[in-house]
């Protein structure tokens, strides 16, 4: 091979390899969400603080983003909602995403009685709509963000079993995994070692965009009052406060319903940016 041709071979690769703009922008505006999530809360004031003098107050420099029927700050509400609603998100994806992950992975290398009790837990779970029985556990339950998580996480694990399912039927049949088991190498490294790294980024950019799922249900869980409850300043929660005002102050659910707008855009922008990134012609 000539120098000419090995560097054009070599520009070329490092185009392949530079990170997607979506995913770099997305990177960005989710990194500045964790920022205001830890750092807002100690720059704000009380987002309890009642002022009955100021209530129901349209946006100004004194309250940028007006006030409700309390007088608490909408701008403080908001800041301090950023951490609950990034805490949704990450706790109604993660218990799936490992749940689901472990028992697609033995379903799809082990077959056999694990597959079928898995995929019949998966086919039970499909029959009834996804919402319907997360409201019902919640129901029953009770109330709050724990028993939320622990109601999705019943539910929302089989999405990520089917997908970890699939891939490890086709990985489990190409050479480097029948040369590991050929090798006598026990089950546990052939799945960690050799199967598990390349059957779980499908898995990852499903949970990126499932975050944004994971977000407007917490919302709307919040808003039914299922979800957060009084006086959280969870996004939904707000949204649901303002709802009665939203004639006279609709200041009240517009600021929290556009910053959930905008971190649903972040990780979709995110998740987008990483699935180009690991795409097969990507990573070589």
């Amino acid at each position: 091979m000539s120098a000419a041709t090995a560097a054009e071979a070599g520009r070329e690769t490092a185009a392949r390899r530079k990170l997607p703009r979506n995913l770099v922008l997305g990177a960005s505006l989710l990194t500045a969400w964790v920022a205001l999530a830890a750092l807002g809360p100690l720059l704000v004031g009380n987002p309890s603080t009642m002022d009955l003098l100021h209530s129901l107050r349209p946006p100004s420099l004194a309250f940028p983003f007006g006030t409700d029927n309390l007088g608490r700050g909408i701008f403080t509400r908001v800041v301090w909602g950023a951490h609950i609603d990034l805490e949704i998100g990450l706790f109604t994806v993660l218990p799936a995403f490992l749940i689901g992950s472990t028992l697609g992975l033995l379903a799809g290398y082990f077959g056999g009685l694990i597959e079928t009790v898995v995929m019949r837990l998966v086919d039970i779970a499909v029959a009834f709509p996804f919402l319907v029985i997360v409201i019902a556990i919640v129901a029953v339950l009770g109330p709050g963000l724990t028993n939320m998580y622990i109601a999705v996480a019943m539910v929302g694990w089989v999405s990520y079993a089917r997908i970890i399912r699939a891939e490890t039927l086709l990985a489990k049949r190409l050479e480097y995994a029948e040369a590991a088991r050929l090798l006598g190498l026990p089950d546990r490294r052939v799945l960690l070692r050799h199967l598990l790294p390349n059957v779980i980024p499908q898995a990852v950019i499903y949970a990126s965009s499932d975050v944004i799922l994971g977000i407007f249900l917490g919302s709307s869980l919040g808003f039914l009052g299922l979800g957060a409850q009084p006086p959280s300043p969870e996004w939904g929660l707000i949204i649901a406060d303002g709802y009665s005002f939203v004639d006279r102050a609709p200041w009240i659910s517009a600021f929290p319903g556009l910053a959930i707008v905008l971190l649903a855009i972040s990780f979709s922008l995110f998740g987008d940016g990483l699935a180009d990134f690991l795409r097969p012609e990507t990573r070589r």
